[in-house]
């Protein structure tokens, strides 16, 4: 996708000039101030692999990218706290102070955090923070799209699926979910034409091979969809719902050992929805 900001954008010049600015003192002070250097040198080398300047990442930064480099910047602010308090205090007044001063800062922390942990509680809150912080974030839009498709909120997963094919024509996941969108509203051209385009554009996506094999299932041309259940079989042998739907159409189809060799591979890889009177008319069957 397109970068979040323009590199003559005031802010990522001012944040290239605080970076060299760091980067320059911790060079200078490498001899008279060896924790103070250490510590900033280690909060950047730690940043450089997820800056997405080098090659790009899912997300532009997240709270996790940053665990290791701000221990570093953590021991470089630490040093330079006592190092100013003991210029202006006394050496047990500087001591306290600075202790004071640790315990408040990691107290904040600890609040923003917990604040943070929140977020993740709730996937819709979460992404939905994403996307007002990164409005650009294909990842962001999408997956709020999955999360309405699941809730059963059909409108806006369709309205997110859009938004993520604006920024991203080229996203199989999004022009999936538009699948499911034009299922519920009875559109099974466009249906078909949206989960094909979801496969030309990732081949192995198994996913959308079982979707459409759904559908094909749906409108009775089993035969198709078969050969669609079979292909996401063969990108993920462990589709559990892909086996249990080739039972099903097998059924129907009048091939009753293939049906029951079907179901008993779904279920022994943990298929729990299979229709209690599905099974029963099987065993009626050799």
């Amino acid at each position: 996708g397109k970068g979040l900001f323009s590199w003559l954008d005031y802010r990522v010049i001012l944040g290239l000039l605080l970076s060299a600015g760091l980067i320059y003192y911790a060079l200078r002070e490498r001899n008279r101030e060896p924790r103070v250097s250490y510590g900033l040198l280690w909060f950047f080398i730690w940043l450089v692999p997820v800056s997405n300047i080098f090659y790009p990442l899912p997300f532009y930064m997240t709270e996790h990218y940053l665990d290791m480099s701000l221990a570093g910047l953590l021991m470089a602010g630490v040093v330079l706290t006592f190092k100013a308090l003991e210029r202006v205090l006394k050496k047990q007044e500087a001591k306290i102070t600075g202790c004071m001063v640790f315990i408040f800062t990691a107290a904040l922390f600890c609040s923003l955090t917990y604040r943070q942990n929140e977020l993740w509680k709730n996937p819709v809150i979460f992404y939905e923070h994403m996307i007002k912080h990164n409005p650009k974030s294909v990842y962001g839009h999408m997956n709020l799209a999955c999360e309405y498709r699941e809730a059963g909120d059909i409108e806006r997963a369709y309205s997110y699926s859009l938004k993520t094919i604006e920024l991203d024509d080229k996203n199989a996941e999004a022009h999936n979910n538009l699948g499911f969108f034009y299922i519920s509203r009875g559109e099974v051209e466009n249906a078909i034409a949206s989960f094909e385009k979801a496969i030309s554009l990732k081949p192995n996506y198994g996913a959308a091979y079982a979707n459409l094999g759904n559908l094909y299932s749906a409108t009775g041309d089993l035969a198709e969809a078969v050969q669609l259940y079979k292909k996401a079989i063969e990108i993920n042998p462990n589709d559990a719902s892909a086996y249990y739907n080739l039972a099903v159409t097998s059924f129907v189809r009048k091939r009753y050992s293939l049906a029951k060799e079907y179901l008993q591979k779904a279920l022994e890889l943990g298929f729990e929805n299979a229709h209690p009177d599905f099974i029963k008319a099987l065993q009626g069957y050799r």
